[in-house]
């Protein structure tokens, strides 16, 4: 049986954790190899995934260059989605950017709204309910 391998390179921006490796990884480029073998017996070429490696450097001062550490393929998608999460925030805009926009606040004007109805619900929306829970303007 024919097994092929693919390799891809990942990206962290930052340090991070996978399941089943006992320590925090730097950031960086790893790569990853997958280990595949084809699916006989159907009428369409489609393959197996057998492993999926990733390729870790040297802890500092060991005398181990490079290692290869058996992982998840769907640990290491958590992890890059756990990396992407604070760029994709840091995108979103500001209350202050979205109540300064002209449109924001032509839409508010027309529907009768101050900018503190608009902060004074979204602060009701965004408090945990309880008996004392009161807002001042």
């Amino acid at each position: 049986m024919t097994i092929r391998t693919s390799r891809k390179t990942v990206t962290f921006s930052g340090p991070f954790v996978l399941n089943g490796v006992d320590e925090t990884l730097p950031a960086g480029a790893y790569a990853v190899d997958t280990d595949e073998e084809p699916i006989e017996g159907i009428s369409f070429l489609a393959y197996r995934r057998l492993s999926t490696w990733l390729h870790v450097g040297g802890k500092p001062g060991s005398r181990v260059l490079d290692r290869v550490i058996a992982i998840d393929p769907k640990d290491l998608n958590a992890a890059l989605m756990r990396d992407e999460a604070p760029a994709k925030m840091l995108n979103e805009p500001h209350l202050d950017e979205m109540l300064a926009d002209p449109l924001v606040r032509l839409v508010m004007c027309s529907d009768g709204l101050s900018e503190n109805d608009v902060r004074q619900t979204l602060l009701r929306r965004l408090a945990p309910p309880g008996p004392e829970t009161r807002f001042v303007a």
